[in-house]
């Protein structure tokens, strides 16, 4: 619970921010001289075409000792294709080390299928919705382990722009990993590079 309301204050406060940001941007707009140029400049950040999301929180390489010598590899990203209007289809996945019934580290595949929809054609700040499938690591009690399971997500969340093309991408997700329970999933470190 105390997730969720980090979650909505979070884009409450950045969606605040971008408001106010517009608001400026409109006002100066408005005040500048009234003659235009024949040329309109080109932005570089105007393409979004392609968006790779990455998270520094799954993104770790970490080794140590305790009764064995481990080392643990966690590399998790996603690309997404705009196809068609405020529409992306695309796929995330990546290596997750977990623990085997042995207590060994095994590091398993994750692979989703993720369709994307936009409620603004300006995807460098909208809000949008998710939904995926395809195999993640899920805990299997008959062995008690983790494998590789079909799982699925529904989320949704909310894109900033940053910079050109760097956008702040907070969300949060419900999944289902196999056989597990339901899961609350809130990301708050992610960002996107729209090329």
């Amino acid at each position: 619970m105390k997730a969720f309301a980090l979650l909505i204050t979070t884009l409450t406060f950045a969606t605040l921010a971008q408001a106010q940001h517009r608001t400026r941007t409109h006002k100066n707009t408005n005040t500048s001289s009234s003659s235009s140029s024949a040329f309109s400049s080109y932005s570089f950040a105007s393409n979004v075409e392609h968006e790779v999301v990455l998270s520094p929180t799954k993104v770790s390489i970490e080794s140590y000792k305790d009764s064995k010598s481990r080392t643990n590899i966690n590399i998790y990203g996603a690309y997404n294709h705009f196809f068609q209007d405020q529409m992306q289809i695309g796929g995330e996945g990546g290596l997750i080390s977990t623990l085997d019934s042995k207590g060994d580290t095994k590091t398993l595949i994750a692979a989703m299928g993720v369709f994307t929809y936009n409620f603004d054609s300006n995807l460098r700040d909208a809000f949008f919705v998710q939904g995926g499938l395809g195999l993640y690591p899920a805990y299997v009690k008959d062995n008690a382990e983790y494998n590789s399971k079909i799982s699925f997500f529904a989320g949704g969340g909310k894109r900033f722009e940053v910079w050109g093309k760097l956008n702040y991408m907070p969300y949060a997700r419900i999944w289902k990993r196999g056989d597990e329970n339901v899961r609350f999933d809130v990301e708050l470190m992610n960002f996107s590079i729209f090329y």
